[in-house]
């Protein structure tokens, strides 16, 4: 779990008073200003180096600009991050702790190619209970078309997810991660057996064409 971390964003959304509003007017005076709304999102990520970096889903950090991105590691640590880039196509973002607790491990990717029914892992933060491992199998490769980004081509798994676990790590018997857990398939909000998780090849190549593109390469 070391390498693994809860990503919490929040925004300040400024509201506005009508002045010609006679109760809020009666009830507030002409010159009153609304206090901010804070809007905020929880998700997961997993560490890739031991200076800070971490990726997690794009969709996890959806508010624009957010007011801060708050990370909290498996010591129970709050440390803050900055967005360091993101590719909404693929749902991929990379952020950047700026300080690090001790003994901060990064996770090992496995390329090499999956099997159906093999046993897998989910590390995640759902409804903000705390990190949770969940077991489960690769059910099917390749899995599209269900709306979560504009290139599709997930792991499903029967693994449980929920709100709150997206970025988080899917990994296997060895402990290398072999997909980022994006999505659930629901009708209900609630996990219903079916999860979808990013291939960590295509993890990998985003989060290496994000690095070289701040490098001033190709994006």
């Amino acid at each position: 779990m070391k390498g693994s971390v809860t990503i919490a964003t929040n925004k300040a959304i400024s509201r506005t008073f009508d002045p010609s509003d006679p109760f809020g007017i009666f009830f507030k005076g002409p010159s009153f200003t609304p206090e901010p709304l804070q809007v905020g999102h929880v998700g997961s990520g997993v560490i890739l180096s031991e200076d800070g970096l971490i990726l997690t889903n794009s969709h996890v950090l959806r508010l624009v600009d957010p007011d801060f991105i708050k990370i909290v590691f498996y010591d129970g640590s709050t440390h803050f991050a900055e967005l360091v880039g993101r590719h909404p196509d693929t749902d991929i973002a990379l952020i950047k702790a700026n300080t690090l607790p001790p003994g901060v491990v990064p996770v090992v990717f496995e390329l090499s190619p999956m099997y159906l029914g093999e046993d897998v892992y989910a590390i995640g933060n759902p409804f903000n209970l705390g990190l949770t491992v969940t077991k489960g199998v690769v059910s099917a490769f390749g899995r599209s078309g269900l709306g979560v980004a504009r290139f599709e081509s997930f792991i499903q798994t029967d693994v449980a997810i929920n709100p709150g676990s997206s970025g988080g790590a899917l990994f296997n018997e060895q402990g290398r991660v072999v997909g980022i857990n994006v999505a659930i398939f629901t009708k209900t909000v609630g996990y219903m057996g079916i999860s979808f998780a990013i291939p960590a090849v295509t993890a990998v190549l985003v989060k290496d064409q994000i690095l070289e593109s701040l490098r001033g390469g190709s994006p």
